[in-house]
C-alpha cells in the first residue's frame, strides 16, 4: 500500500492540525466490527492529520460530510455522539470552502458545483 498524498490547505494549533487535500487517488486500511477494510478515497477529498501528518480523520468526500451532516440533523445517536463527527464536519467545512477549481478543460467536480451553487 503506497503512503496517502495530500496537500497542506491550512494550519491550525500552531501546525499540530493540518486541514489537508488528497493528490492522488488510493485506500486506507481500517478496522472493522469483521476485519480489515479498505476505505478507497479519490483526489480532492479532504483530512485532518496532525504534524507528522498522521491522519486523525478522512479522507471523505463533500458527499460524505454532507451525509454526516444529514445523520445528524436527522437524530442519528451513533453520529451525534461519535467523538470524530465534530473534527470531520470541521474539516470538510474549512477544506471545501478553500477549494481550488480544476483547470477548464476538466469537468466540475459535485464540491466545485456545491461551491458555485452556494
Amino acid at each position: 500500500m503506497k503512503p496517502l498524498v495530500a496537500k497542506l490547505i491550512d494550519a491550525f494549533r500552531n501546525g499540530k492540525r493540518r486541514v489537508m487535500s488528497a493528490t492522488e487517488p488510493g485506500s486506507l486500511t481500517a478496522t472493522g466490527k469483521e476485519g480489515p477494510v479498505e476505505l478507497p478515497y479519490r483526489v480532492g477529498d479532504a483530512l485532518l492529520a496532525d504534524e507528522r501528518d498522521e491522519v486523525i480523520c478522512g479522507p471523505f468526500s463533500l458527499q460524505g460530510a454532507v451525509g454526516l451532516a444529514e445523520s445528524v440533523l436527522e437524530g442519528n445517536e451513533r453520529a451525534i455522539t461519535d467523538p470524530l463527527t465534530l473534527p470531520v464536519l470541521a474539516t470538510a467545512l474549512v477544506a471545501y470552502s478553500k477549494a481550488e477549481p480544476t483547470a477548464p478543460d476538466q469537468a466540475p467536480t459535485a464540491l466545485e458545483m456545491a461551491v458555485t451553487n452556494g
